[in-house]
């Protein structure tokens, strides 16, 4: 049940922070958010409480990167469904 709900809430404002800030999204960021969020609210499943929250921050930038990478990589290069294109902008891997 926790994880439904964190998947549904991760993933309706990761559509909601791509339409502030870029003005479209595409319906597929919805599974792409829902799953950061999940990832980011296990962190204390798995790692002790104590841990300073900077370093706690690093690991879910860190997940959250990854899964963007992944998804990118996926949706944009194998499946080639254009859904977003970073390939102009500097310090960008694979577009």
């Amino acid at each position: 049940m926790k994880n439904t709900f964190l998947f549904i809430v991760g993933g309706i404002l990761y559509l909601l922070i791509e339409l502030l800030f870029r003005g479209h999204t595409h319906w597929l960021m919805f599974f792409v958010g829902g799953f950061c969020f999940i990832l980011v609210g296990a962190i204390n499943n798995y790692i002790d409480w104590d841990m300073p929250f900077p370093q706690q921050q690093l690991i879910g930038a860190i997940l959250i990167t990854a899964v963007e990478l992944i998804s990118g990589f996926v949706l944009n290069i194998m499946l080639k469904l254009n859904i977003w294109d970073y390939s102009n902008m500097p310090l960008n891997f694979l577009g």
